[in-house]
């Protein structure tokens, strides 16, 4: 009896806690990669899917072209950076009607950072 009774409390914390938090707007459901934007779903390929996941896990911080590349496509893959860049503009592409592009920033020379602040504010609150 005492199992039955941790598989329900189990389920309940599984069931009511979402894969991922909301951040702006700006949510992922796993199943189906699916990305909603205001409640609003937005298609994306799963690569896309995949770089989004990976930038909104790591908000505020940079990720490097490597370790993004790494992430998403695995060690055991070539792939130029600029494939990355590509799949960048088209998540951003995907995300601009709904104003969230900017979301998605470019730190040159180094990578790219998902961050609720604007680049401006960024540069203002590190002096």
């Amino acid at each position: 009896m005492e199992n039955a009774s941790l598989h329900v409390v189990q389920h309940r914390v599984y069931t009511s806690t979402p894969a991922f938090p909301e951040i702006c707007g700006l949510s992922l459901q796993s199943q189906g990669y699916r990305v909603c934007v205001n409640g609003i779903v937005v298609e994306l390929g799963p690569t896309c899917f995949k770089l989004l996941r990976q930038l909104m896990n790591s908000r505020e911080r940079l990720l490097t072209r490597t370790q993004l590349i790494d992430r998403v496509w695995g060690r055991s893959v070539y792939i130029e950076e600029r494939t990355l860049d590509a799949h960048i503009q088209r998540l951003r592409k995907a995300l601009e009607p709904f104003d969230k592009a900017d979301l998605i920033q470019t730190v040159s020379g180094a990578g790219y950072r998902f961050s609720v602040q604007s680049p401006s504010a960024r540069e203002d609150s590190s002096q």
